[in-house]
């Protein structure tokens, strides 16, 4: 059992809680401004825990910084909410580091989440992004971000 808030919503802590298993566990996005989305997250009354900051040394690089935020789900939804990171470093910077290890064959376009649940899935994911409806019937819902 964690001992803080920040230490319940931890990868780690929740790997343990979930009774690890081999596979996709949840969804990170990078932000450059994890404060503009803690606000507009409040604003629409979700509860956040973070930004956290995070360090660690690399043997290569020196020690590589980043912030955390999550989402606090107090749904029954079984999907957990995305979590958000902003590495201290710019992402030129990064993208430098980091292009020999690129899989650019690959490229996402669509991530399809299914959910029990679907209606309250959509209900938090509208809230918790700028979204749209595109379509929407008995077998699914299609959104996608506003621009």
């Amino acid at each position: 059992m964690a001992k803080t808030i920040e230490g319940g919503v931890a990868f780690a802590t929740q790997i343990v809680q979930e009774k690890y298993e081999q596979g996709f566990k949840n969804i990170c996005l990078r932000t450059n401004d994890i404060e503009a989305v803690k606000n507009k997250l409040q604003s629409e009354q979700v509860e956040v825990v973070g930004p956290i900051q995070m360090e660690r040394d690399t043997h290569k690089d020196g020690k590589v910084k980043w912030q955390l935020l999550y989402i606090m789900n107090q749904d029954d939804d079984e999907i957990k909410p995305p979590f958000f990171i902003q590495w201290e470093e710019s992402d030129s910077m990064r993208t430098k580091k980091l292009q020999k290890y690129f899989q650019k064959q690959f490229s996402i376009e669509t991530v399809i989440v299914k959910s029990k649940n679907r209606s309250q899935t959509v209900s938090n994911w509208l809230k918790w992004f700028d979204m749209d409806i595109v379509e929407e019937n008995d077998h699914y819902t299609d959104l996608i971000l506003k621009k």
